[in-house]
């Protein structure tokens, strides 16, 4: 490009416009822009899609059949990575009550229980937290029932850490038969100091002798101070008009601190057997003088609760507390 600078009119008196002298600027231009193309190719392969991982499968469960006449079968296996875990699968009666016990030389190793429920959901008896090895499961209806076999260390978190080595492990499995009839006997308070307790928003608890401790504990509390304890007073009677004496206990959980949390538990008698159909809340550290069973099932419970100006510690409101057994809810009853 060149940039030409002329003197205009005005300017012709100027020396340099007399002397007929041009001045021009010359600008050098700019050597033309090449675009280099790059030719197409003829046959452009498409890069092969990316396809997405497989999801891992759900563990299979191992079905467990008893012998002829058995009334126990042993499994050994093992858990060959910290968050492995087996499934066993096996079909019982209502009624019966189902022993589980695993064995490890590291102790190491929990089981669950889980139950199909008619609409093919699983409903979890035994949950993992509870870190139970040994447990008594009172099947509250026939069908299928599922066994988990799972490291405590999966359950903590600890599976982060170096990877532990495999652990073996030896699960039995007993159910007793159903007893004849006629064979039934009553409940007694030592049946029902080891019976299996449900607990609203808590989970299912086997007691021995009474008392169910929960794991894990501060090591500086008393064990008693986390626990789930059957404590007096306890009754006997009919609660369902089937004419069979059924029993009524108190339970008192604490969960460390200050706390005492009461709860009424119904047991009813099916052949024989003692199973928890119905628990409900009555308040912390509310003090439980009587428990009575009307010949109409009515349960009364003599207890002092909470006025509403007294202190946690120190209830002083005696009252009698009312409930009735309605299918398996136990409904609180109101005057009037």
């Amino acid at each position: 490009m060149h940039r030409i600078i002329l003197c205009s009119l005005a300017l012709l008196s100027s020396t340099a416009c007399a002397l007929g002298v041009v001045q021009r600027e010359v600008l050098t231009p700019a050597p033309p822009a090449t675009a280099t193309l790059t030719p197409m190719p003829t046959d452009v392969t498409q890069p092969t899609p990316t396809t997405p991982p497989e999801p891992t499968p759900a563990v299979t469960p191992e079905q467990i059949r008893f012998s002829p006449g058995a009334t126990s079968a042993t499994v050994e296996g093992s858990l060959a990575t910290c968050d492995d875990s087996d499934i066993y699968r096996l079909t019982a009666m209502e009624g019966q009550t189902m022993q589980v016990t695993v064995t490890s030389p590291e102790d190491d190793v929990i089981v669950t229980v889980t139950r199909q429920l008619p609409d093919g959901t699983w409903e979890p008896m035994v949950r993992s937290h509870f870190l139970e090895t040994s447990v008594a499961v009172p099947l509250p209806a026939t069908g299928d029932y599922d066994i988990g076999v799972m490291r405590k260390s999966a359950i903590a978190g600890d599976c982060e850490s170096a990877e532990p080595a495999p652990v073996s492990y030896t699960l039995v499995v007993e159910i007793p038969p159903l007893p004849s009839p006629g064979e039934a006997g009553g409940l007694t308070l030592e049946i029902l100091k080891n019976a299996e307790y449900q607990i609203p928003g808590e989970g299912l608890f086997q007691l021995e002798d009474g008392i169910h401790y929960l794991p894990p504990q501060p090591p500086d509390d008393p064990p008693e101070g986390w626990a789930i304890t059957l404590v007096e007073p306890v009754a006997f009677g009919d609660v369902n008009g089937d004419g069979v004496e059924d029993g009524v206990v108190i339970l008192n959980a604490r969960y460390g601190g200050t706390g005492a949390f009461k709860y009424l538990a119904v047991v009813v008698n099916r052949d024989g057997q003692p199973h928890n159909v119905a628990t409900t809340f009555l308040g912390d550290r509310t003090v439980i003088n009587a428990i009575d069973i009307l010949p109409s099932g009515e349960i009364h419970v003599d207890a002092i609760v909470h006025a509403p100006e007294d202190p946690l510690c120190c209830p002083t409101l005696a009252q009698i507390l009312r409930f009735q057994l309605v299918g398996e809810e136990l409904i609180q009853l109101t005057d009037g």
